[in-house]
Order: structure tokens, then C-alpha cells, then sequence
């Protein structure tokens, strides 16, 4: 889950992650929401925090603010099981995030411009050679098969 808020009130401020997370999953308990300290990813350093929502539910949460623009980035990945959240994963969601339209809002195209020269296509070295990493490498194409039509 991947959520963008730009505020209403100007000057209005941003909680620290543990709360901003806590806010918006009432029905995890405050104190087991724990900072994991933070990722780099495109949009700079990412506060990060672990919960478990449910027993057998682990998730790994990040919070970005910026005050010009005033907007933050916010979200969560679980996985099911023992295993821990992978933060690769989440960083390469972060990095796959782009503006598609900001009208006359300068900021905000500005941070998003700033922030795709810093991606770094999910590990990979070029976007153009590589293929995603969900997709995998492409099968050759099928051979085409040779000989003699017969005729009627």
C-alpha cells in the first residue's frame, strides 16, 4: 500500500513514522509498531518500522516527508509467514513511483524529476538491457520449422 498526502492547512506537520503509521492502522496496537531504522531510495532516506498484523503477518512500513512541497510518502509491505519483509522489494516499489501530471505545481514536478535521476531501477544497472526483475529474461523465439509444403 502506497499513499501521497499533500496536506489542506498550510504549515501543517508530519508525525514521526511510528505515529503516521499508527494512524492509519487502528487496529494494531501502538506499541508494537517498532522503528527499523531507515532505506535510501530514490526520494533520499526513508524512515522505516516493523509490525506484525496478525500472527503470522509481518510488515515493513516507510514514511517520507518534505516540507517544499509539503507532501509525504507513505506505505506499508507485508508478506505472510516467518520470513522477514524484504526491503528490496519495498525499495524497488518506491522506485518504480512516478508523477504522471502536476499542472502548474513546480515543486512538486521538480522533486519528482530530482528523484528519478537518483533511481536506480531496482538494482540493475541499465533500464534499457535489462529486464525487469517480475518478468525475468525473454524466451527465444520459436524456430521456424523448414521443408516442403504439399501440394493437393
Amino acid at each position: 500500500m502506497i499513499e501521497i498526502s499533500r496536506p489542506g492547512a498550510k504549515h501543517a506537520r508530519f508525525d514521526v513514522a511510528e505515529r503516521e503509521i499508527a494512524t492509519r492502522l487502528a487496529a494494531i496496537p501502538t506499541d508494537s509498531i517498532k522503528p527499523a531504522g531507515e532505506m535510501e531510495t530514490k526520494f533520499g532516506a526513508v524512515s522505516l518500522v516493523e509490525f506484525f498484523a496478525g500472527p503470522e503477518r509481518q510488515c515493513l512500513g516507510f514514511v517520507r516527508s518534505y516540507e517544499n512541497p509539503q507532501l509525504q510518502i507513505l506505505g506499508w509491505h507485508c508478506v505472510s509467514g516467518s520470513a522477514p519483509v524484504e526491503r528490496d522489494l519495498t525499495a524497488c516499489a518506491l522506485d518504480r513511483l512516478v508523477l504522471l501530471s502536476a499542472r502548474s505545481e513546480l515543486k512538486l514536478r521538480e522533486l519528482f524529476a530530482r528523484a528519478e535521476l537518483k533511481r536506480d531501477f531496482c538494482g540493475q544497472r541499465s533500464h534499457l538491457t535489462t529486464p525487469t526483475p517480475k518478468l525475468g529474461p525473454v524466451a527465444p523465439p520459436p524456430e521456424a520449422k523448414r521443408g516442403r509444403v504439399a501440394s493437393r
